[in-house]
């Protein structure tokens, strides 16, 4: 069959474009109308990338109907078999191995020039004024401001900010943590600032609303999964019934 940018071939596919003694010098991998989209640019005035065939037949449709991953083998295999032209092994203009990614890619040191002259100004090793040094050191932020993006450290926060952080974690016991066990250097330094803040240690009474609200929180938890895992088989189900 005779693939064109009107009738592409269905799925991913691998195509060669072809020199006019009928020699491949570029493969690729694609889809829908990949293989007859330019691909080449124009920048700074420097020509970049392979320029698609003006005639139909030197692009030939290897393989099609594939598997992107299938794609990407076969892309790989007549690549190498065939050899790149960067690499002064081959014929062709591909300028990596391919396959997804840019692997096996060369880059000259033109090419590297021009990315460097680019990014300069950028902010790339770019040193700030003095004026511009003042005015963040100067920045001040409100507590709202400092609540979202964290206090700096060192920062003690209000009566008012505890309150808040306290109501908002109010029936969220923390499970994160469960099951690990602290050094007793942990334990000490814990015991000893809870002492000089006039604190006692964890009561017995304060011990049961810790292991009451964990197993709670994990019974609902378990309960969410299997209320999950009853509505994926009624679904299934009801499909299995009406197919």
């Amino acid at each position: 069959m005779r693939y064109s940018k009107d009738n592409p071939p269905l799925g991913f596919y691998v195509y060669c474009y072809l020199r006019e003694d009928l020699t491949p010098y570029y493969v690729g991998k694609g889809s829908e109308t990949r293989a007859w989209r330019k691909h080449h640019k124009i920048k700074n005035g420097f020509f970049q990338g392979v320029k698609v065939p003006n005639d139909n037949k030197r692009i030939v449709i290897v393989e099609a109907n594939l598997s992107e991953v299938g794609a990407f083998a076969i892309e790989r295999r007549l690549i190498k078999w065939y050899g790149r032209k960067d690499k002064n092994n081959g014929i062709l203009r591909n300028r990596t191995d391919g396959g997804e990614g840019g692997s096996g890619i060369i880059t000259s040191e033109e090419t590297r020039r021009r990315k460097s002259e680019a990014n300069k100004g950028q902010g790339l090793g770019r040193k700030l004024s003095e004026e511009t040094k003042q005015k963040m050191r100067g920045r001040t932020y409100t507590l709202e401001v400092r609540a979202k993006m964290g206090a700096p450290k060192g920062t003690v926060p209000t009566t008012e900010t505890r309150l808040k952080i306290s109501a908002s974690k109010k029936g969220k016991p923390n499970i994160k943590n469960r099951g690990r066990k602290m050094s007793q250097d942990q334990i000490e330094n814990r015991t000893n600032s809870r002492k000089s803040n006039g604190k006692p240690w964890f009561t017995e009474e304060h011990r049961l609303k810790i292991s009451e609200n964990t197993k709670r929180a994990l019974a609902e938890k378990k309960a969410k999964k299997l209320a999950e895992k009853l509505e994926h088989f009624n679904t299934l189900f009801i499909i299995e019934a009406e197919g």
